[in-house]
């Protein structure tokens, strides 16, 4: 599972496209942006985008209501890959640690969590 991790992860911060077993990443170019999205089992846990005339990157990441291991896996390597931090669980509660913060992390479907890169 680490070889997939890896794999998807790092084509996942160099916004290029890669499919294998139950991860992909596409990745959608047009003249103002790059859109790089992550699926895990064909949900969006990550989603990149890169405004390219100034640079600025904005990170959402989401369990999409799945608290498995699996998933904390993938979005721990991909928080660490910006070096954001990571997600841990304690008494059976997820929090989400940055440099500034520890907070819930969210675990509704529908729920994400925002960075500004």
């Amino acid at each position: 599972m680490r070889h997939i991790t890896s794999k998807s992860c790092e084509a996942f911060k160099n916004q290029k496209n890669f499919r294998l077993s139950n991860s992909e990443v596409t990745t959608k170019e047009d003249d103002t942006c790059i859109l790089t999205r992550y699926y895990l089992h064909w949900n969006k846990i990550a989603e990149l985008y890169n405004r390219e005339k100034d640079n600025k990157k904005q990170l959402f990441i989401s369990n999409c209501g799945y608290e498995t291991n699996v998933t904390k896996e993938r979005l721990n390597w991909i928080l660490n890959l910006f070096w954001l931090g990571g997600i841990y669980q304690k008494n059976f509660t997820r929090y989400i640690k940055t440099k500034d913060e520890v907070t819930t992390f969210p675990s509704w479907k529908n729920e994400a969590y925002w960075f500004i890169l």
